[in-house]
């Protein structure tokens, strides 16, 4: 009865250490940037923009809404991307990670602007915007942001939290 005790105990911890770590992002323990976006794997840092601000194509291109929506969608086609389907868009410069979700779900600001993305849980989260080059890593309690010159509608993923962590930034000449 003991052996079965112990057993069941080591399975159990086995068990919540590995989804543990599988929410916490790539298992490095660390909040910097992951390389996956051209940076050097430094900490990021509360308001960590790019070096340059990428641009997309205009009029169907990669960086706007073309066939199949929003783009995001044919690099992550895994997401559940009906869910933005009739959401409608919200003005904001910030969109909160909360709850394991974007808050607002569809954001849209002016060409030009910056908008913050708060990372309001305790988890690891990502921004991976495809068309605009951008992949940041925001731990709890910290911020990124990102700004987008070019009109058109992106979108975005958390990658640790497919496949309902995503969203769309629709932005609007000025």
């Amino acid at each position: 009865m003991r052996d079965r005790r112990t057993y069941l105990r080591s399975v159990a911890t086995v068990t919540v250490t590995a989804t543990l770590a599988g929410c916490s992002g790539n298992g490095d323990g660390g909040d910097g940037d992951d390389g996956q976006n051209g940076g050097n794997g430094d900490e990021a840092t509360p308001t960590d923009t790019p070096a340059s601000t990428p641009t997309a194509t205009p009029a169907g291109g990669a960086g706007t809404t073309s066939g199949d929506g929003a783009t995001g969608q044919s690099e992550y086609p895994d997401y559940n991307w009906e869910q933005l389907e009739g959401a409608e868009a919200t003005d904001a410069s910030t969109v909160t990670m909360s709850g394991f979700a974007y808050d607002p779900i569809v954001a849209r600001v002016s060409a030009g602007a910056t908008v913050s993305f708060p990372n309001e849980d305790s988890a690891r989260h990502t921004v991976t915007a495809p068309a605009l080059g951008v992949d940041k890593q925001v731990s709890g309690g910290s911020e990124t942001t990102v700004t987008v010159e070019e009109p058109g509608t992106y979108g975005y993923v958390c990658r640790f939290h497919p496949p309902d962590m995503l969203g769309r930034l629709v932005v609007e000449a000025d």
